[in-house]
């Protein structure tokens, strides 16, 4: 809206509908999904931002879902977001690594900061096939260590990127496999 050349008369009042919204110096906020909204009284403008994955994905991956792979690198959307990937380059090296110590599998990772949105979900799956995940275990934004579970170092190995590893029992089938499963 155009203040400037507004030629309607409104009243002294103003609402906003929905709930959710928060007030500061006359300036209106609310957060929906990956969308930041933001109502200026001054001047009657309202506004909306993307953050997290979406913002993400308007440069990277405009079309498609989370779940697809805009670049054809062999990395979904949404997994390249977590790495730090992005459309310009490609980013299979950015893959979870799997090896084997003392009878566990280790499944580790390096996890880019600016994922960490407050809307973005992070789990690494494991199961003896590639059928069934009977196991799910959720990454924590900060670091946390469980045995078996998940240990996150923060700014390791540079600042903004965080290892992640997690280690688990090969027992009973003495043999594993892992994904990491990224909801936006």
């Amino acid at each position: 809206m155009d203040a400037a050349t507004l030629s309607e008369t409104f009243g002294a009042t103003f609402t906003l509908v929905g709930g959710g919204w928060s007030e500061t110096a006359n300036v209106w906020t609310k957060t929906v999904g990956n969308k930041n909204y933001t109502f200026t009284e001054a001047n009657g403008i309202l506004t909306m931002t993307l953050f997290g994955y979406s913002l993400w994905a308007a440069t990277n991956a405009p079309t498609g879902t989370a779940a697809d792979d805009f670049d054809g690198d062999g990395v979904a959307n949404g997994v390249e977001y977590v790495l730090g990937g992005t459309s310009a380059t490609k980013d299979a090296s950015k893959l979870p690594q799997i090896s084997t110590s003392g009878g566990n599998a280790i499944f580790t990772f390096i996890r880019d900061q600016a994922s960490i949105d407050g809307i973005t979900t992070l789990s690494i799956e494991t199961g003896s096939d590639l059928a069934t995940w009977p196991s799910s275990y959720l990454v924590p934004v900060g670091a946390v260590a469980s045995n078996p579970g998940v240990t996150v170092l923060k700014n390791t190995p540079v600042s903004g990127k965080d290892t992640v590893t997690l280690r688990e029992p090969m027992i009973p089938s003495g043999r594993k496999f892992a994904r990491l499963k990224m909801v936006p």
